[in-house]
């Protein structure tokens, strides 16, 4: 429900006209059929049991509130976390997307080679690119010839859930509760993340690729925002905005992304991420009236040219080469970011998260594991025999090896020698096969297959992983989840992305001045009336019964 990511919206809604094409052959998978994907009145299926490996010990400890694992200097002594080989030359197909371009065939591919080895199979990979995700896998969804392995299933495309429910593998008996054990790199995964991804009427389909619970963030030149006054937790949103003024001049702007950061200055008011519940009752942010106070707040800061002024058509990549080079001062943008703006940036200036500002700040988290759109994506198997299914999840299992070990260096660095040389601190260094030849994790990505939690690792950076450490030890108590994610509503499922959409634009006319900020209490009442006050009752349904 986050209505302020204009681009991620329309890449979501974009699906909409195809889907609906689809939606008659998946009528009988469950949304709009005589089932629900819904957990209401379901009896619940336990998730998975945590049983966390301790393979490193981290220089900066994590907590249980979301800050991650940190290490400064790269453990010299990796262990291996799967003693077997997971399969026995059999043939696995995986449909996943992608953010790079194809990689080189496995016959050519020592990467892909090298990957198949340790797991024992001959991957076959469908590579989707992030941006036609939803044409792509509602064309897969309305069709009868499925992968293995259906990663990053996002709970955004119209009808995901019922397919899932119609098509996939339930993997309650494999996976739930001490089940899971039988894979423990699985079983490494903290319970938040499989509770993001929840279940479908009851059961268990999904598992997750976690990520950290932080999110997303404003990033910002440290010594250029101290020199402004924006100096940290404790300011004021006037000692903000008078900050901007001073980051902003003819050819350079004080906020910039791809979008107006809407989720970060509505944390900054105190605003509920999303949603907000008591008592079972869900009430959406959008009726809080401190939701239309920062709408109309960052209307003046566009009005008085402190956002870029092409902010709205700046692709992701573009808006970070703008951060990097100084053009905007601030970018909001995922934590995932601060690797390639660290290295972006080097030693010109200093990156750091921007505090929020506010009396009582709450930022937003996110939902703690990998999201192409919505806040949810998995992975699902493909109805199979039990041979073959625990086949599926021992990949899994192999894919989701943790920070320290040996199938976690494969995968996100490759082969020693090859794919990456170690400097003389032991930092694993990309060698031009690895980068300018394109074998690497971005053009070859099975880490949105499964992974491991998350660690904060930063080559040769130790102070800038400090600083991210210390950011998330700075936010993580104060921060708020989405109390929505992991739960169900088949008026979400069904109109979620149309009435995203509908938000997004509408918050967007305001900023930039079409509509005027007194239209905002008209727009929410209609977006309750086109379904809203609807996923709000089933979200407080199937709220009661998961607790």
């Amino acid at each position: 429900m986050t209505a302020i990511s204009r681009r991620s919206l329309l890449r979501a809604t974009s699906v909409a006209a195809l889907a609906a094409g689809a939606a008659p052959l998946l009528a009988a998978c469950g949304n709009g059929s005589n089932h629900s994907v819904s957990n209401e009145g379901k009896k619940l299926a336990p998730f998975p049991a945590y049983v966390p490996l301790d393979l490193v010990t981290p220089d900066l400890p994590g907590t249980a509130q979301g800050v991650q694992n940190a290490f400064l200097t790269y453990p010299q002594n990796l262990a291996q976390s799967v003693k077997d080989k997971p399969g026995h030359g059999e043939t696995v197909t995986i449909t996943v997307i992608t953010y790079g371009t194809p990689p080189k065939a496995a016959s050519s591919n020592k990467l892909w080679r090298a990957i198949n080895d340790a797991l024992g199979v001959d991957l076959k990979l469908n590579l989707v690119n992030a941006a036609d995700q939803g044409t792509k896998y509602a064309t897969l969804m309305a069709g009868n010839d499925l992968p293995d392995i259906i990663a990053t299933i996002d709970s955004t495309v119209p009808n995901s859930y019922a397919f899932v429910q119609s098509k996939c593998q339930d993997l309650t008996e494999y996976i739930s509760g001490d089940a899971i054990k039988d894979y423990p790199n699985l079983a490494n995964m903290p319970t938040y993340a499989w509770a993001a991804v929840g279940r479908i009427g009851g059961k268990l389909y999904g598992v997750p690729v976690p990520r950290a619970k932080m999110g997303g963030g404003m990033f910002g030149n440290k010594e250029e925002l101290a020199k402004s006054g924006i100096t940290g937790l404790g300011i004021t949103a006037d000692q903000f905005t008078a900050g901007l003024a001073k980051l902003t001049d003819p050819k350079h702007w004080a906020l910039g992304g791809s979008d107006f950061g809407g989720s970060i200055h509505l944390g900054a008011a105190g605003v509920s991420n999303n949603w907000s519940v008591k008592n079972s009752v869900f009430t959406s942010a959008f009726e809080d009236p401190r939701y239309a106070q920062v709408i109309d707040l960052m209307r003046s800061w566009r009005k008085k040219g402190y956002y870029y002024p092409d902010i709205l058509t700046t692709q992701g990549t573009q808006a970070q080469t703008l951060f990097m080079n100084g053009t905007i001062k601030t970018f909001v943008t995922g934590f995932g970011a601060y690797p390639a703006l660290i290295s972006g940036v080097g030693k010109e200036w200093t990156v750091d998260v921007v505090r929020p500002y506010g009396d009582k700040p709450t930022p937003w988290l996110g939902s703690g594991i990998f999201a192409n759109v919505g806040p949810v994506s998995f992975t699902a198997l493909k109805k199979a025999s039990p041979d073959r299914i625990n086949l599926m999840l021992r990949v899994l299992n192999w894919l989701a090896a943790p920070f320290g070990s040996k199938e976690y260096e494969l995968i996100n660095y490759g082969v020693d020698g090859v794919h990456f040389k170690r400097d003389a601190d032991g930092n694993p260094i990309p060698t031009d096969l690895a980068t300018t030849g394109g074998e690497n994790n971005v053009n070859f990505p099975i880490r949105y297959v499964a992974g491991g939690p998350w660690a904060l690792y930063l080559p040769g950076a130790p102070d800038a992983t400090r600083r991210m450490h210390q950011a998330q030890a700075d936010l993580a108590p104060i921060g708020i989840s989405d109390p929505s994610v992991g739960l169900t509503s088949d008026t979400s499922v069904a109109k979620g992305s149309e009435l995203n959409k509908f938000m997004s634009d509408a918050i967007n006319d305001i900023i930039t001045g079409k509509r005027p900020v007194s239209s905002w209490n008209s727009i929410v009442s209609d977006w309750k009336s086109r379904g809203g006050s609807k996923i709000a009752a089933e979200f407080g349904r199937e709220y009661a019964s998961n607790h």
